[in-house]
């Protein structure tokens, strides 16, 4: 026991010297045939978990942070860090695993604040087991979080440039009227507007434009990428109508004073400038305008507006207001004598003989002063119808046309008509009724028909300016005047 005692700690530090020496020399050597080597490699970051965001409400503001890559060190023997060098990305991905994990967020501080939240998630990496990591870069990752938020906006659509000209744009409609946005609670606070353009440039009828939805904060940057739309892109109809002037017409209700008449009417403007389809513009002569007479006795100036029939609208910027002067003057009656030469006569033909002694033609109407004065026996149209007469002598009713406003006031005037048989005129002048042909002018009539007897319209008389007023012609009444 002795001896084996003496021989451990007999010079026993120059024991311990070789051992360590001998250790020294195998790792020296162990070394030297299969050292072990640093390296880097740059992997993709892992998420674990992070449909926590989600679960409680909350979104991510930089998603772009963990697509990174991350640089790790690796340390090994070489023939390892050979063999993960020369792996491809999905091998490497396998052997240098860089993650963060979504549970160390605390979601329930972020939801109770009122900003963003700005988390620094630790970066750990797993590692194949004959690997070993000395270094990582960046050890945290930085995520800004924010609070989900949901808001519905409507949809206003942005014109740019006109349709053609004589054209007008009418309201457009869209396909969605509203849209949802949703979106990170700091971006959906900023939202002013959802908008979309549309191109009108020459536009001259109704088009259908598809075009995309732009969310704008309210200083008119666009944050549509941050945000989710519950539609991407709408349909706008574009209704383009045509524009036509139209004219004024007075439609009166109501009557003047007894003894006036409205001589005539003048509007401003005279016409107006509508919008309506073009088959409701198609027939549209004229719009009204309504005024009251109500009892008037004098020329009065009114400004009412025009009345439109459904369909029609004012063109853009026209104003529906119109000023109508009525110029009403006392009512005067004149009698004028309108030669037999005027008589317009229907159904002459050279069978037939028509006779009569009468030169002109007496007719009394009433009217405004001004037409009145104004009126000649020219303007007034006189027209005997001689169709299916039969031989004979008649009295004949002769049509009256006048100018407007100008009124008849006696019964119809008629015309005596002696219609001859030529054939029975032998040139001797044997008839009973000699000295009477050379009382008569002759005509022809064509139809021997009968024709039934025209009667003349009811007669009103004027009980108006039955005064030193009355305008009379060179032939006056007379007690026996035969019309």
């Amino acid at each position: 026991m002795k001896k084996l005692t003496s021989f451990f700690f007999t010079d026993i530090h120059w024991k311990i010297f070789s051992l360590f020496l001998a250790f020294l020399l195998w790792l020296i050597g162990s070394n030297f045939s299969n050292p072990l080597e640093n390296t880097s490699i740059n992997i993709q970051l892992e998420t674990h978990n992070a449909e926590i965001l989600a679960n409680a409400g909350l979104v991510l503001l930089n998603p772009d942070a963990l697509d990174e890559l991350i640089t790790v060190g690796v340390r090994a023997e070489r023939r390892d860090l050979e063999a993960l060098m020369e792996a491809g990305a999905a091998v490497q991905s396998s052997m240098v695993v860089p993650s963060v994990d979504f549970r160390a967020i605390n979601t329930t501080a972020i939801l109770e604040g009122d900003d963003p939240a700005t988390v620094k998630l630790p970066i750990s990496v797993n590692l194949y087991e004959s690997l070993q990591h000395f270094s990582i870069a960046p050890r945290f990752v930085e995520l800004e979080i924010d609070v989900l938020a949901h808001e519905s906006f409507p949809v206003q659509v942005e014109i740019l440039n006109e349709v053609a000209p004589t054209f007008e744009r009418r309201p457009e409609r869209v396909s969605t009227a509203r849209v949802n946005v949703s979106g990170p609670r700091s971006y959906v606070e900023r939202v002013d507007r959802v908008q979309v353009s549309i191109d009108v440039l020459g536009l001259y009828s109704d088009r259908d434009i598809e075009a995309p939805l732009v969310v704008l904060c309210q200083n008119g940057y666009d944050i549509t990428a941050h945000l989710e739309l519950s539609a991407r892109e709408i349909t706008v109809t574009i209704p383009v109508w045509p524009v036509e002037a139209v004219e004024i017409e007075v439609q009166s209700t109501g009557a003047v004073a007894t003894g006036f008449a409205v001589a005539y009417y003048m509007t401003w403007p005279t016409r107006i400038e509508v919008t309506a389809t073009p088959e409701r513009l198609q027939g549209l002569e004229y719009l009204l305008v309504e005024v009251d007479l109500n009892n008037a006795n004098a020329t009065f100036t009114k400004t009412a507006s025009v009345v439109l029939p459904d369909g029609v609208h004012l063109r853009s910027g026209e104003s529906d207001n119109i000023t109508v002067e009525i110029v009403i003057e006392p009512i005067e009656r004149r009698r004028f004598s309108v030669p037999r030469d005027n008589v317009r006569i229907l159904g002459m033909d050279a069978n037939y003989d028509v006779l009569t002694a009468l030169q002109f033609i007496s007719v009394d109407v009433s009217g405004p002063r001004s037409a009145i004065a104004e009126l000649t026996a020219s303007e007034i149209g006189l027209e005997l119808d001689l169709r299916r007469l039969p031989i004979g002598t008649h009295s004949v009713v002769l049509g009256v046309e006048l100018p407007e406003g100008i009124t008849l006031i006696q019964p119809s005037p008629r015309m005596q008509i002696q219609i001859n048989d030529p054939a029975a005129d032998d040139g001797n002048d044997n008839d009973n009724d000699n000295d009477n042909d050379n009382d008569f002018d002759h005509y022809h009539v064509d139809d021997p028909d009968p024709q039934d007897p025209i009667m003349p319209p009811d007669y009103y008389p004027s009980d108006n300016n039955e005064n030193d007023n009355e305008i009379v012609a060179d032939e006056y009444y007379e007690e026996n005047d035969e019309l």
